[in-house]
């Protein structure tokens, strides 16, 4: 399992963590993201005999909102608004990704809905990306996503993914490659 952790940049130890939710706090740091990088087992266990043959990167994109929730508004560390800035509005004012992060006339319907009072389990297995692995495994999170709406229209209802293959679009920013 310590080959799937490896990651870059690499993990931190439990000190500098601190100081990153410091920075958090303080307003330091602007916003939250994951790079996603969905390596499968095969994939990871390459570095079996040498680390540098093992993929580098986790799985993101399925389990960011509700673990960073937990970590954030659940622990009662920062507003749901803040939480709201960190996650939306300020990654597309960062990243200057037009009709994104702001609830406003013009702007793409895109929300997640978390039920603060109910509770979930990260289950790996039920991931829907490629990668079917993650230190979180069995982690019980306060707060559960019950809704993904992109453009007006649900596409996650909690449990399963409701929108057809191909309904996603590519909104390009100012940092995408062209």
């Amino acid at each position: 399992m310590d080959l799937w952790l490896k990651i870059t940049p690499p993990l931190r130890e439990k000190e500098e963590v601190q100081g990153l939710w410091k920075h958090l706090e303080e307003k330091h740091i602007d916003l939250i993201s994951s790079d996603h990088a969905p390596w499968g087992k095969e994939e990871k266990t390459r570095g079996d005999d040498n680390i540098f043959n093992a993929a580098s990167g986790l799985p993101g994109v399925e389990i960011m909102a509700p673990l960073m929730f937990n970590s954030t508004v659940a622990s009662g560390r920062f507003s749901p608004n803040d939480f709201a800035n960190m996650m939306s509005t300020n990654p597309a004012e960062v990243f200057s990704i037009p009709g994104k992060g702001q609830i406003a006339v013009g702007f793409d319907a895109d929300f997640t809905i978390i039920d603060p009072k109910q509770e979930t389990q990260v289950d790996q297995t039920t991931f829907k990306s490629y990668s079917r692995l993650t230190p979180f495994d069995g982690q019980k999170l306060n707060g559960k996503v019950i809704s993904t709406i992109v453009r007006g229209r649900e596409v996650f209802d909690g449990e399963k993914v409701t929108a057809s293959p191909g309904y996603g679009k590519f909104v390009a920013g100012s940092a995408a490659k062209r």
